[in-house]
């Protein structure tokens, strides 16, 4: 069994990184690798779908935004998400580092919870967007899909 400092097994962890799912819900933010525009392949969706691509994963059948997180600012619950649900999910994300203290700076230091729902299932794992190399992006599956 694989266990952290503080007891944890991570072994179950890993296997929801990497088990095949349909469902995918991010544990760390979500940052955009571009500035975002209203429509378009450069809108928060577009450039979701573009990343997923990138990378050989099909199209996904939603991109749920769960919830935003901007620099000095509290969420604002989106379609698919309680009130709560949402400033849940901000609290945790709000200790993230979204910038880099040396090198290239995200477009916008902002970060997003996402929910990725697929056709079929997937295998993971997931890492996309700005900073994924270093942890930002990471998703694990949910326990509602298939898989």
């Amino acid at each position: 069994m694989l266990v952290d400092e503080y007891g944890r097994d991570q072994g179950q962890r890993i296997a929801r990184l990497t088990e095949p799912t349909s469902t995918w819900q991010s544990v760390t933010p979500f940052v955009p690798p571009r500035y975002i525009k209203v429509r378009g392949k450069n809108s928060l969706e577009g450039q979701i779908r573009t990343e997923l691509s990138t990378r050989g994963f099909p199209n996904p059948v939603s991109v749920i935004i769960l919830a935003p997180l901007t620099e000095g600012r509290s969420p604002a619950p989106e379609r698919g998400t309680s009130e709560e649900n949402a400033t849940t999910i901000w609290n945790h994300f709000r200790h993230f580092k979204l910038t880099r203290q040396r090198g290239p700076q995200p477009p916008i230091t902002c970060g997003f919870a996402i929910r990725l729902e697929f056709q079929h299932s997937v295998p993971g794992p997931i890492g996309i967007g700005y900073g994924s190399h270093f942890g930002l992006g990471l998703f694990e599956h949910c326990g509602n899909g298939e898989g």
